[in-house]
């Protein structure tokens, strides 16, 4: 993960420093601000760090995404339960669907602003792991509740989906700083806006995909 993210970055920014556009805007996420503790983000304070030279950046530091939850609702659908990694159950954690994402870099590009900038961009709402639960309860039509997944149990899981130890490390340090409340926005640093897409949509939308 951070091989490849450190190769990227060389190479992204060697041919931005060749032709230097007007306006760069990246993607980068919640937490970024953070020097340590926050696993697989520590790639965007990298990115951020790397490109802080060039004259004109916007960086979105979007919160978790919704669309995390799609690889979990065969499960949900299956068994009537949405394992969950972020805990507790009622804590609240700035959400964003990805589409949202796209239409605020689109915007940003076609804006007129100058030097470096900071939008941190969330949902209309924070979520908790009830509210995934609740929102698929609807889209599914059938009860779903949501259970801790133990953190003994993350890394087997993360091997599961194809990443590398040491990636499903990050990952696992990366949802602990969540749960800690460690991983946050810093406020005061930027902008911050709120989309509009809700999770019951965006859950309804994927459910009615068809598979």
């Amino acid at each position: 993960m951070f091989e490849e993210n450190e190769r990227a970055i060389h190479a992204i920014g060697s041919a931005l420093r060749a032709l230097p556009p007007t306006k760069i805007v990246l993607l980068s996420s919640i937490g970024a601000h953070r020097e340590s503790g926050t696993g697989a983000i520590m790639k965007l304070h990298a990115m951020e760090k790397a490109f802080a030279d060039l004259p004109f950046v916007m960086s979105i530091r979007a919160a978790w995404f919704m669309e995390n939850i799609a690889g979990l609702i065969a499960v949900a659908r299956t068994t009537g339960i949405l394992p969950s990694m972020l805990a507790p159950l009622d804590r609240a954690v700035p959400m964003i669907a990805t589409t949202d994402i796209g239409q605020q870099v689109a915007a940003s590009l076609q804006s007129n602003w100058s030097g470096h900038n900071i939008i941190e961009l969330e949902g209309p709402d924070q979520y908790t792991p009830g509210d995934l639960a609740a929102a698929l309860s609807v889209a599914l039509s059938r009860t779903v509740v949501a259970q801790v997944l133990p953190p003994r149990e993350w890394q087997a899981a993360y091997q599961s989906w194809g990443l590398t130890p040491r990636s499903g490390e990050a990952m696992a340090e990366m949802v602990e700083g969540f749960n800690s409340g460690w991983i946050g926005f810093e406020k005061g640093a930027g902008e911050t806006l709120k989309a509009k897409t809700t999770l019951t949509s965006l859950i309804s939308s994927i459910v009615s995909q068809p598979s």
